[in-house]
């Protein structure tokens, strides 16, 4: 049977959540303290991932909050967090990224990329590959969602996205042909992020990349005229890192 948060407790952290907005410094100071109380509580991860993920009538502040928080635990006591905890806290995060709020999704992308840049990508075999398959979503908020993950781990673990997996795979063979696949996607945003994101491993003259560089520099000089500001800015940041 899945988690569920004790009604008194979560009301409790919704309001303390609710209140960290609040100009006064005296009740600032008192809602820290609390929040320093609460979180020596064993099921605190629980919580915060359930504000964030599951309670969509919250404001996004609120939501955005809990994430942060979430974040900044994991980020405290990664090591002493049990195994069982951060899988919970990572599906359930890569469950929620087709959330319609853009920074609900983003908080959720950083509070993955932390576990696995914590927990060193070979030690998170199955996310790389659920993220990749997610792309082909056919709900823009989950591609999007999977792209702003990928792209955080990318920065986080460049240098170990190059090793090989168990089974011998560099991560970057398979995920650097997704990427370029999506230089020519519809939207703008998917668009920046594949051209982005792939010139993190042009810079670095990762090996992996050596024999797409080909492929690489065909799809990035149909960009050349985009329309988009942005994709324009990825497209010459390509260009020098060339």
């Amino acid at each position: 049977m899945e988690w569920q948060p004790e009604p008194e407790s979560l009301q409790q952290l919704i309001q303390l959540l609710n209140s960290t907005n609040m100009a006064d410094n005296a009740i600032q100071q008192q809602n820290n303290q609390r929040l320093e109380q609460l979180s020596q509580v064993p099921d605190f991860i629980n919580y915060l991932l359930y504000v964030l993920v599951c309670m969509k009538d919250e404001s996004s502040l609120v939501r955005t909050v809990a994430g942060l928080l979430l974040k900044n635990k994991v980020r405290q006591d990664f090591k002493q967090i049990p195994r069982t905890v951060l899988e919970y806290v990572v599906s359930k995060s890569i469950d929620g990224i087709g959330d319609p709020i853009t920074m609900v999704r983003h908080t959720l992308g950083t509070v993955v990329a932390t576990v696995v840049a914590l927990g060193k990508v070979s030690n998170w075999p199955d996310v790389l590959p659920r993220l990749l398959q997610l792309l082909d979503s056919g709900d823009y908020t989950v591609v999007e969602g999977s792209w702003d993950i990928l792209h955080k781990i990318c920065e986080e673990c460049d240098q170990e996205l190059e090793e090989p997996l168990a089974d011998g795979t560099r991560p970057l063979s398979v995920m650097i042909p997704k990427f370029l696949t999506f230089f020519g996607a519809e939207s703008p945003v998917l668009r920046e992020y594949a051209i982005s994101t792939t010139t993190l491993f042009v810079t670095l003259r990762s090996e992996s990349m050596q024999p797409m560089m080909d492929t690489f520099v065909v799809e990035l000089f149909k960009r050349a005229n985009d329309e988009n500001a942005e994709v324009l800015k990825s497209v010459c940041k390509a260009v020098v890192a060339l």
